[in-house]
């Protein structure tokens, strides 16, 4: 007995509410978390499909996720609510290869950019009363099922303007030097952001971080900044902070890591070390 796939719909919305349009919003900071977890998912479950949540923070690597559901994703729904440029730069690139897309816009922007108000879209009530949410659902439910219908028939932009030339996705997989011009970006980036003391917020994948109480600050943001160099270059590490107020780094998969990973961990952790006042020792099992 074969199961039936379930086909996907990527999330394209703001993620955040701009501080000006805060009142706007019924004072809710969250408002468009809000949106996306009463309206925006029900009604993509609704209609039969998968939803995949739109990623809030980023380095390189999840932008690439985002072009990739961008890239794969059987339906697109894209709010263009507030008219927030991250939002119309991701339809820019769903439009580029001609793929199907589902536009609502909330009754508190006035209107869409004049390319698009002449494409079909859904208006939903910005205000998400608790009385009026069913209804919401279910229209934007039709709107979505309507939108799949007409899938075949590729991206409603593209068929308005008559566009002609369709993008294609890159065959194959990335080459390692693909890979690590990525991670040289994201290192420059972060030698960037460091140098400007600027906060970083981080996810720990395969690095433990065993800090104690005792830690100072400055050795805490120390080890999540070389966690974040490890998880980028794709090293199996374990950090402890030694008595000595040196950082231990041991890396666990060195015999599989390529030599230009490791220099750039080496050169890269003794250069955060040395902002942060703290030496690093680097050790390979």
């Amino acid at each position: 007995m074969s199961s039936k796939v379930t086909k996907t719909c990527f999330i394209i919305m703001p993620i955040t509410t701009p501080k000006d349009l805060v009142e706007t919003y019924n004072n809710d900071p969250d408002h468009f978390e809000h949106v996306m977890e009463v309206l925006f998912i029900p009604a993509v479950e609704a209609a039969g499909l998968k939803p995949i949540k739109p990623i809030a923070k980023g380095s390189d690597l999840i932008q690439g996720g985002i072009i990739k559901n961008i890239q794969t994703a059987d339906m697109v729904l894209c709010d263009m609510s507030i008219l927030n440029a991250n939002v119309f730069f991701e339809l820019g690139m769903r439009t580029a290869i001609n793929q199907p897309v589902a536009l609502v816009l909330d009754t508190a922007t006035s209107r869409a950019p004049f390319d698009l108000s002449m494409i079909n879209h859904h208006k939903y009530n910005h205000e998400l009363r608790a009385w009026e949410l069913d209804d919401q659902v279910r229209k934007l439910k039709v709107h979505l099922e309507d939108c799949l219908k007409n899938a075949e028939e590729g991206n409603s932009l593209w068929n308005h303007l008559g566009v002609t030339i369709r993008a294609d996705p890159l065959e194959g997989k990335p080459g390692t030097e693909s890979q690590f011009e990525l991670i040289n970006r994201q290192l420059e980036d972060l030698r960037k952001r460091v140098s400007r003391q600027e906060p970083m917020h981080f996810s720990f994948g395969s690095t433990s971080l065993p800090l104690g109480s005792g830690s100072t600050e400055s050795m805490k943001e120390l080890a999540k900044d070389v966690i974040f160099l490890t998880e980028a270059l794709g090293i199996r590490a374990s950090i402890l902070p030694l008595a000595s107020n040196e950082l231990l780094v041991s890396v666990l998969n060195a015999d599989k890591l390529p030599t230009n990973a490791i220099s750039e961990l080496e050169r890269a952790a003794m250069e955060l070390g040395v902002k942060k006042g703290i030496p690093v020792k680097i050790t390979f099992s």
